[in-house]
């Protein structure tokens, strides 16, 4: 399990929950075991992922449905060319 690009204080908070049982360890994943606020699904997402992640686009359901489909939430489209330029 990957807490080489998690920051010092997440590493302590993700502790924290493994030591309270919020957060469980099974084989080489972990799994939250009870609910646990967040400022955002990426901060969810970083605790888990022991890296940084967008959680709107990572978290999914059984279907594979994103968290940002299955909220509505638009997902930034690219950028339109500037046909002057």
């Amino acid at each position: 399990m990957s807490t080489q690009s998690i920051t010092p204080n997440r590493l302590k908070k993700r502790d924290i929950l493994i030591g309270s049982g919020d957060l469980e360890i099974v084989g080489e994943r972990l799994y939250f075991r009870k609910d646990v606020n967040f400022s955002s699904p990426s901060a969810a997402g970083d605790m888990v992922n022991g890296r940084s992640t967008n959680g709107w686009t990572e978290w999914k359901d059984e279907a594979g449905n994103t968290l940002s489909d299955l909220t509505g939430r638009k997902r930034p489209g690219p950028m339109p060319c500037d046909p002057e330029t």
